[in-house]
């Protein structure tokens, strides 16, 4: 098995990711088994939409937040017209605020989360 790591994917994949799915094409034609480890974190999209639109098979694609949970990569399967479905007989609204405040939290996690990195790289460095 050979393992590929690569920080993230987007829509508008770098050279990195086209040199990956190359590769994944080259393993597959070879008959040799490979993964490609994804460690960013995803919040707001689904990275097998963005793997898949590149090329890559569900079942090479390790994402490492679902990694040691029961969740495999796969496309949405219960969209937002789905749930729209379920509200017969109701009037509804879409809030954009309300996806503008998660869209926020998110930010501000993700600046929590660099800033816990930089403290935690920074002790490393105080403790050797």
């Amino acid at each position: 098995m050979i393992y590929n790591f690569n920080l993230g994917i987007g829509w508008a994949s770098s050279g990195v990711e086209y040199a990956q799915i190359y590769r994944a094409k080259m393993f597959r034609n070879i008959g040799v088994d490979a993964k490609f480890v994804f460690t960013d974190m995803f919040p707001q999209e689904n990275i097998e939409h963005m793997t898949k639109n590149i090329g890559f098979e569900d079942s090479e694609v390790i994402w490492l937040y679902t990694f040691f949970t029961d969740f495999k990569t796969a496309p949405v399967t219960y969209t937002l017209s789905d749930l729209e479905k379920t509200f017969t007989n109701q009037e509804y609204t879409k809030n954009v605020k309300v996806r503008f405040v998660v869209m926020c939290l998110v930010e501000v996690i993700t600046f929590i989360q660099l800033i816990w990195s930089m403290i935690m790289m920074t002790m490393c460095i105080v403790l050797n």
